[in-house]
């Protein structure tokens, strides 16, 4: 028989495989057995080691995050997989900021190397969240709907900084400073999904052209909906 998930979980399953970005979508089920172990959130900068850790602290759950030596794609997904070797982790989420492998014309090694690792690890708890450009682009969707093709980091930045003036990378209390707003970024991230989808489907763009969008939706929603469940990891 068919295992039946919730409407969050098929959404969420759904904005994974969808439009060929392969991911390993996340199964409140997978948790139960491991519902005391911490989830491991491996970013590229500080800003979401900082953002992560207050959020955490904010929900009351263990989110460890993690930032490697040489904090690129491969080596996110490399420790990754160590993670999983140790069995510390109930699950495991790598954060991607798209702009710096679409400025080196590497999408598509970046898509092939995360389809080798998805495959590889694919009976675990293992998440991709991307941002195209970067994580900015989910900051500043908590104040303003945008979407376009052209958006380099910088010019997200800018466009922050009209909401945020101080805003600067590894900005201490930024999640609380952007936690009342939450619900506006939620859907504007799925608009912004859906349009992206959209244009795809209309053959204006593909899976891999750089074109903004984040994942860190699914990663929010997630930790708020166990912790809502009171699965203290």
């Amino acid at each position: 028989m068919k295992k039946k998930y919730s409407a969050e979980e098929e959404q969420n399953e759904e904005e994974g495989v969808n439009l060929g970005l392969k991911q390993t979508p996340y199964r409140s089920s997978h948790m139960k057995k491991d519902v005391k172990k911490p989830i491991l959130i491996i970013g590229e900068g500080e800003t979401e080691q900082t953002y992560f850790k207050e959020i955490g602290s904010s929900f009351k759950i263990k989110v460890d995050p993690d930032l490697p030596s040489k904090p690129d794609y491969e080596n996110i997904f490399k420790r990754a997989e160590a993670k999983f070797d140790s069995d510390i982790y109930s699950h495991v989420f790598c954060l991607i900021d798209l702009d710096y492998i679409h400025r080196n014309k590497k999408i598509g090694e970046y898509c092939e190397t995360k389809d080798k690792i998805l495959n590889k690890l694919k009976k675990k708890n293992l998440t991709v969240i991307e941002s195209c450009p970067c994580i900015e682009y989910w900051f500043l969707l908590h104040y303003e709907y945008t979407f376009s093709s052209a958006y380099d980091c910088s010019e997200i930045e800018n466009k922050l900084k009209r909401h945020i003036p101080d805003y600067r990378k590894n900005m201490q209390g930024i999640h609380k400073q952007l936690r009342g707003v939450e619900p506006k970024a939620l859907e504007h991230s799925k608009k912004a999904k859906k349009h992206r989808e959209d244009n795809i489907r209309k053959g204006i763009c593909t899976p891999q052209s750089n074109v903004t969008h984040t994942d860190v939706d699914i990663l929010i929603s997630f930790i708020k909906n166990h912790a809502q469940k009171g699965n203290n990891f």
